[in-house]
């Protein structure tokens, strides 16, 4: 018997995996092409929003280079795109009863060139809020909240930031801060 011919008979059929092998491993790279395709989506949706937050004012003294807070100011900031601001509210409380409310204007803004600004309540509202002994000021609420859209994307996103005023250092502390 011819060595050729042995081989042949003893090897078993492998049309059927031959058929599906191949088809299989096409399934298994096209799941993971989709897979990946949906996460890079993702992944750039989130990485290409912006981000807008507020926090304490604060500057530096040039002469002393002491670090100074200043309680009636909030401070802006945006990162990584553009943000169309739709409403930016700053409110006061003390306890439950709200003393002070402030609204700002619906603005585009840029992280390249206005990353920063600035919300200032006046010096006559920011002296009614602060008339009060130091034991009843530690019972004082500020809430910055604010709505954005991408200049590109019509989702909306929320920031907002709880503080209350510290009467030892005079400053406001973060306790609460959500963003979606």
């Amino acid at each position: 018997m011819d060595d050729e011919n042995v081989l042949q008979k003893k090897r078993p059929n492998f049309k059927l995996v031959a058929t599906w092998v191949p088809i299989f491993i096409a399934l298994c790279a096209l799941g993971v092409s989709i897979w990946s395709s949906v996460w890079a989506v993702n992944k750039y949706t989130r990485s290409s929003r912006p981000y807008v937050y507020a926090v304490n004012y604060g500057a530096t003294d040039p002469n002393t280079n002491v670090l100074l807070t200043y309680a009636n100011r909030v401070f802006f900031e945006i990162n990584n795109a553009p943000a169309n601001i739709i409403q930016t509210n700053v409110s006061v409380y003390y306890r439950s009863k709200l003393l002070y409310e402030g609204v700002g204007n619906k603005k585009v803004r840029f992280p390249d060139d206005d990353i920063h600004w600035m919300w200032m309540i006046d010096d006559i509202n920011f002296a009614n809020i602060m008339n009060r002994p130091d034991s009843a000021r530690q019972h004082l609420k500020r809430v910055i909240t604010i709505d954005y859209t991408s200049l590109y994307e019509n989702e909306r996103y929320h920031y907002e930031l709880h503080q209350r005023y510290l009467t030892d250092v005079e400053r406001w502390e973060h306790f609460l801060e959500t963003s979606d």
